[in-house]
């Protein structure tokens, strides 16, 4: 019997870490993706210094959750977001605004992509 109990406390366990590590990827995702959004407003009028800023900030918020992302997130696929995102700033860096939006719709896309890789979907699990 006591097999049992600690067979479902480890249970439990995991599912509460997997339900925390879906939550802070999801959340993480959500605001790099805020800020993308106020990027892409600021594109028409090439506004570079707002979007340095914002790239400042998303740059943040992804050093802040890269650690906790590498737990589940594959090497490749943190090397490929890190890349376009890189690349993106050195566009932006540069005022080189086709190499920007190319490089940074790849960092986007890869960005919202997050959520559904680390997500719990029920969609999944039906």
């Amino acid at each position: 019997m006591k097999v049992v109990w600690i067979a479902l406390a480890i249970l439990l366990v995991l599912c509460i870490f997997i339900g925390i590590h879906s939550s802070i990827m999801s959340r993480t995702a959500k605001d790099i993706l805020s800020e993308c959004a106020k990027i892409s407003s600021r594109l028409p009028s090439e506004d570079w210094e707002t979007i340095l800023k914002k790239l400042d900030k998303i740059e943040a918020i992804w050093e802040k959750h890269r650690t906790w992302a590498a737990l589940t997130i594959s090497t490749k696929d943190i090397e490929e977001i890190e890349v376009a995102f890189y690349q993106s700033l050195a566009y932006a860096e540069a005022r080189q605004t086709s190499g920007f939006i190319g490089e940074f719709v790849m960092f986007t896309k890869l960005v919202e992509h997050i959520p559904t890789h680390e997500g719990i979907h029920w969609e999944e699990i039906l």
